[in-house]
């Protein structure tokens, strides 16, 4: 492409100059793309902002849920040191994580949607320049249409020179504002893209330091498990050994016992109701 070529999609200046309807079409296209953008982003930053405080509000909720684990294993009567000191290590490493996820959304805020806002919210000197750009231009295609018409109309000598005045400074308006929003649709996508890029990288940096703090710690996950199956193995042979010191109740040897007495026990030591008013019924 040679230098004085215009990148494909963009609007060409040299056919700005011939004012055709097709390319007030393609005016009028990227117009309606910087308003759209503007809207765009001002949905972009109020959703940047839910997430931001969603995610805050995550990280307050998720170290508070492991502490509150800590505490249900220190309400144990068995205290265990190695299960402390894991359960305490794997807390600080995710509010570890936690902390930089705050940063990383405030990563997001300040590389990307700040620079947005700024590219198109309300103090944005280009956005504000090609509103006034658009004002412009309609006075003077209005002028230039006036000047055109009443030239006709007349056919005086000189009132063409007016025509040419006036569609001299339309058309330089034109290009003007052509190269503002060349400058909108090019430039500033670059940068946003640049920005965007960034997070990216952002998001990498953070989900790579998660695992590696997390991969980090696996061999103390791996220690506690052998420990906690050691645990279990020992839980279950000392309640088993405990059992057998079981004592048995006493029984009544006697045979003469009182009438109150006189009621029969099962093997298991308990009562057996109506046992003494059947004996006497094969008594007599």
């Amino acid at each position: 492409m040679s230098s004085t070529e215009t990148p494909a999609g963009l609007l060409d200046l040299e056919e700005c100059l011939t004012d055709s309807p097709g390319f007030r079409n393609k005016v009028r296209r990227f117009e309606e793309y910087a308003a759209s953008l503007e809207t765009a982003v001002q949905g972009l930053a109020k959703a940047s902002r839910v997430l931001q405080q969603v995610s805050d509000d995550y990280s307050v909720k998720s170290t508070e849920m492991l502490s509150r684990v800590a505490n249900v294993s220190k309400l144990s009567p068995l205290q265990d040191t190695k299960v402390d000191q894991t359960l305490r290590g794997f807390s600080e490493v995710v509010k570890d994580i936690e902390r930089n996820r705050v940063m990383q959304n405030e990563q997001f805020q300040n590389i990307v949607v700040a620079p947005m806002e700024a590219l198109v919210g309300d103090d944005s000197e280009l956005v504000q320049t090609i509103k006034a750009g658009r004002r412009r231009l309609d006075m003077q295609q209005t002028d230039y249409e006036s000047q055109l018409a009443r030239s006709m109309a007349r056919k005086e000598t000189g009132l063409e020179q007016d025509v040419e005045v006036a569609k001299s400074r339309y058309l330089h308006g034109l290009q003007l504002h052509s190269v503002d929003l060349n400058r909108l649709a090019a430039l500033k996508k670059v940068e946003f893209l640049e920005s965007y890029l960034s997070l990216m990288y952002a998001q990498y940096a953070f989900y790579h330091q998660a695992f590696s703090s997390l991969k980090d710690f696996e061999p103390a996950m791996r220690q506690l498990g052998e420990h906690i199956a050691q645990a279990r193995r020992t839980a279950e042979q000392e309640i088993a050994e405990s059992q057998e010191l079981i004592v048995a109740p006493k029984r009544h040897t006697n045979v003469a016992r009182s009438t109150h007495d006189s009621q029969s026990f099962d093997d298991d030591g308990y009562v057996r109701v109506g046992q003494q008013d059947d004996d006497n019924a094969y008594g007599s």
